[in-house]
């Protein structure tokens, strides 16, 4: 019988966006000399990215670019989806050296529920092969679901859902677009994507508003008050400041703020914070929208706002200039 290989510490980090919904576990990367991106699913044999690129995308090589994936676009769309990933392993023996998961004998387990620490507001963790699957089960306690369900089991102090899902190695005997399906019908059972984002309603000193027009994406022409996402570490203040000088090369004051704003659009919830604000200046550029103007409160409702904006502006076009 072959010798069995020395242990083997697992070689990535955890990838763990700070939104993470969906918390996606394999057994353990294959050796190095098989990876063509220093990621997680590395092995170009490997079709987990082609499904993501099917299911998200309607293309399979989305992700594919040659013989290797696309690190960057991955990691971008890891973090915009809020997918955290890692294994259920921390350190295997290979009784063969191969990338088989049957001939992996795992020396340490994951400590999964520190991992969910990180991670709030995960509630759905999904295997993507066999191993991890029973490996997760036993560290939950729970029966291993069939492939392509999922059980609901109560751990580290929240309610999670366990799906076991059809592995992407090619040695798995089903088709590529089954696959993809499976995976499909799991995100769509998915909480929506939250984003919190900080937004500057900014007035004049004859009260007008200052409204600006997006020239881009699926709300092109849309408009919108100014701000964007906020950074870790960043209060919402310090958030405000950072956007307006980045789309508009302003400074602007931030004072109190009107409303906080919770919406569903169909493919994420918004958390909007709106502060009041002005500007410290008189100086604008115009770095990231198509147009922008001064708008009086019984003007607001001339243009077509995002929908995020709408009871905000409704609220706004019964105030009067101060």
């Amino acid at each position: 019988m072959p010798t069995p290989q020395k242990i083997e510490r697992h070689p990535l980090q955890p990838f763990l966006p700070e939104n993470a919904r969906l918390l996606m576990l394999g057994s353990f990367p294959p050796p190095k000399e098989r990876w063509c991106m220093n990621f997680f699913y590395p092995n170009p044999q490997n079709d987990m990215w082609r499904i993501m690129g099917q299911v998200f995308f309607g293309d399979k090589q989305h992700f594919v670019d040659g013989k290797v994936f696309k690190y960057d676009d991955i990691v971008s769309f890891c973090r915009k989806q809020g997918i955290a990933i890692f294994d259920t392993a921390q350190a295997v023996r290979r009784l063969l050296d191969n990338a088989a998961d049957e001939h992996l004998e795992i020396v340490e387990r994951t400590d999964i529920a520190a991992i969910l620490q990180q991670i709030p507001q995960c509630h759905d963790i999904c295997c993507t092969g066999g191993k991890a699957a029973e490996t997760l089960a036993e560290i939950l306690h729970t029966p291993t679901p069939k492939v392509g369900e999922f059980v609901e089991t109560t751990f580290a102090d929240r309610t999670i859902r366990f799906w076991r899902m059809p592995s992407t190695s090619r040695a798995y005997p089903l088709s590529f677009d089954k696959k993809a399906a499976a995976y499909q019908r799991m995100f769509n059972e998915l909480p929506k994507r939250r984003i919190e984002v900080v937004a500057a309603v900014i007035f004049d000193e004859q009260g007008r508003i200052f409204a600006t027009q997006r020239g881009y994406g699926e709300w092109k022409d849309w408009w919108e008050f100014p701000g964007g996402k906020m950074e870790s570490g960043e209060t919402p203040q310090q958030a405000l400041r950072r956007e307006i000088h980045e789309e508009l090369d302003a400074d602007i004051e931030v004072g109190e703020l009107l409303r906080t704003i919770d919406y569903d659009y169909p493919k994420f919830h918004l958390t909007m914070h709106c502060f009041r604000c002005k500007l410290a200046g008189s100086h604008v550029t115009l770095l990231e929208h198509k147009a922008a103007k001064w708008l009086a409160p019984n003007e607001l409702q001339s243009v077509r706002w995002l929908p995020a904006d709408e009871d905000l502006i409704e609220e706004l076009a019964c105030t009067h200039p101060q």
